[in-house]
């Protein structure tokens, strides 16, 4: 009987884009693919009321999510199938993950593909050849940090769990203990926010499109033979109080003034996230809701590049690599 409590959802980190390696890490959140190829059903006169009983698979894909906590020992393989497959790491424990959007040309390694195995005592499927093609990390309140990572494979195959894994060691990321930094430059983004921006967010929702998409050639396959890459989007939405200096930001807004954002979320030595961003701002909505007799504002922005930077995202945890 398949049970619910015996899921699995566990990642190889492949050689070879599209052949499938052994699980390496098994993550605490829910793991799910789709097998979604281009299937048709074939056109032909059969002298039959029947019709045509014959499909084709004329393109072979998987689609498909990882949803959970955001931890900082798992975001780092989500980013590394999304932004770059070559973050610059330092340390020896603690180690320190930074990822920065690429702004010339694609990142060389490229990214990491993966090898996505889920199920549960009944059995695994494998999705191989997985890259990330959005990931969403919102904060909320009092609850912890989430994250959603949309996944896109080369088709699948049956798999096998790697027995000898468990759940990789993760730290709930406890949005109350996220700071918040909002400034007029790069270099105003210091260690230490300032006072004024404490006591004024309760919530945020930051979205990476990491313009990804098949590439489908005559290569004498159905799956993929490449990758197309667009230019990354990135929008953040901060839940506000409307005081203090949602205010000025409210004519900041106005104006299109570029904000420099940082989120930084600190737990342990082990689990430290912190996203920095240039933004221009799109529209505040002032009193967007109303809690507990306080006004909520949110802001949405977007990303842009400012004096070769866009998007830094910099994790702490106690993974020495993506392996």
């Amino acid at each position: 009987m398949a049970r619910s409590a015996l899921i699995r959802s566990q990642l190889g980190i492949e050689g070879t884009p599209g052949t499938p390696v052994a699980a390496s890490v098994q993550l605490p959140g829910l793991l799910t693919m789709r097998h979604a190829p281009n299937r048709v059903l074939r056109e032909e006169y059969r002298n039959s009321w029947g019709g045509t009983n014959t499909h084709d698979d004329l393109r072979l894909e998987s689609t498909g999510q990882y949803a959970g906590r955001c931890t900082a020992s798992t975001l780092i393989y989500w980013l590394s199938a999304a932004m770059r497959g070559d973050p610059t790491i330092t340390g020896s424990g603690p180690y320190v993950h930074v990822y920065n959007q690429p702004l010339t040309v694609a990142p060389i390694p490229a990214l990491k593909y993966l090898s996505a195995y889920f199920g549960d005592e009944a059995g695994a499927l494998c999705a191989p050849g997985v890259v990330v093609t959005r990931i969403v990390i919102e904060g909320a309140d009092d609850a912890a940090w989430t994250i959603r990572a949309d996944l896109l494979g080369m088709g699948m195959v049956a798999g096998s769990f790697n027995a000898a894994l468990t759940t990789i060691p993760n730290e709930t990321v406890k949005n109350l203990l996220t700071s918040l930094h909002i400034a007029n430059s790069w270099a105003a983004l210091t260690p230490t926010p300032p006072a004024a921006a404490l006591n004024l967010a309760y919530g945020f929702t930051w979205t990476w499109d990491s313009g990804i998409a098949g590439d489908f050639t005559m290569s004498n396959q159905l799956n993929r033979t490449d990758i197309h890459r667009d230019i990354p989007t990135t929008t953040l939405q901060l839940r506000l109080k409307w005081a203090g200096i949602a205010t000025q930001e409210a004519v900041n807004t106005i104006n299109l003034s570029r904000r420099f954002i940082r989120l930084k979320n600190t737990g342990t030595v082990n689990s430290i996230i912190q996203i920095d961003g240039a933004y221009d701002p799109l529209t505040m909505d002032t009193i967007a809701d109303q809690r507990d007799g306080t006004t909520r504002a949110t802001w949405d922005l977007v990303a842009v590049e400012d004096t070769a930077r866009k998007i830094e995202v910099s994790v702490t945890n106690n993974v020495a690599a993506v392996a």
